[in-house]
């Protein structure tokens, strides 16, 4: 039974593999990645999931054959419920907690050796594992924010942080106070690339706080966040008269 694989099919989610391993209920990582909504499965499971709450399994399906998966405990599932911007990720979360946790245990070699928990402690069990996801998420957070020099950003993380564990927004998020445009959006302006304007940029020492601001954003290649130069209003007129210059 340890090696059986139980799969799960939700009319709008799709389907889960499971698999019982030393007693515990274990998920297939990227069928639970892909319903969250995650782009990069094996990026997501790395940035998200501790080590700990991961391995490697040979997972046998009639329709996929035998092929090693990264599965992952109920703990890692709920690091990748909480970093979800699915929004319909509660609704997944209580798909999976009310009627494919308590499945597995019924059927599953999970209750051979374990008694059947009342709702009661199931209910509390659930709660400490959601609670430790989310204090290991906010953890991850307040390390970022010391790493940063940009206050605005340590702001939002040190707020984000408070967030996960407390479930409130108790310190308040920073306010935008300049419009603010990406390289790609200047350099449309006076139909030239981005990198010319960060090159006529750094030229002209035009990355000051007086035309721009340092931000963080989300690398397209993975999920690692790079520093990202973004450029007030006031910066239009001066490449208008650098660009017309460089015109003459």
């Amino acid at each position: 039974m340890a090696n059986e694989v139980q799969i799960f099919e939700n009319v709008e989610f799709g389907k889960v593999r499971t698999v019982i391993v030393k007693d515990e209920p274990y998920f297939v990582g990227k069928d639970v990645a892909e319903i969250l909504g995650y782009k990069d499965t094996v990026n997501a499971l790395k940035a998200h999931v501790d080590e700990e709450d991961k391995t490697g399994w040979q997972i046998t399906t009639p329709s996929r054959g035998t092929q090693t998966a990264t599965i992952i405990n109920e703990s890692g599932l709920y690091s990748l419920i909480l970093s979800s911007k699915l929004p319909a990720v509660k609704k997944f979360k209580r798909w999976v907690t009310s009627e494919v946790l308590p499945s597995i245990r019924k059927t599953g070699s999970y209750t051979a050796k374990h008694a059947k928990p009342d709702d009661a402690m199931q209910s509390k069990r659930l709660e400490v594992m959601e609670r430790n996801a989310r204090t290991r998420a906010a953890n991850l957070l307040l390390k970022i924010a010391e790493r940063t020099n940009i206050p605005e950003y340590k702001a939002v993380c040190n707020a984000k942080a408070a967030e996960m564990v407390t479930g409130e927004l108790i310190l308040p998020l920073p306010v935008a106070e300049h419009k603010t445009y990406s390289a790609t959006e200047i350099g449309a302006m006076f139909g030239v690339s981005a990198n010319k304007i960060g090159k006529v940029a750094n030229k002209h020492n035009l990355k000051t706080d007086a035309y721009g601001k340092l931000f963080y954003s989300k690398s397209e290649h993975s999920v690692k966040e790079v520093e990202t130069w973004r450029y007030y209003e006031s910066v239009i007129p001066v490449f208008e008269k650098i660009f017309g210059r460089e015109a003459a």
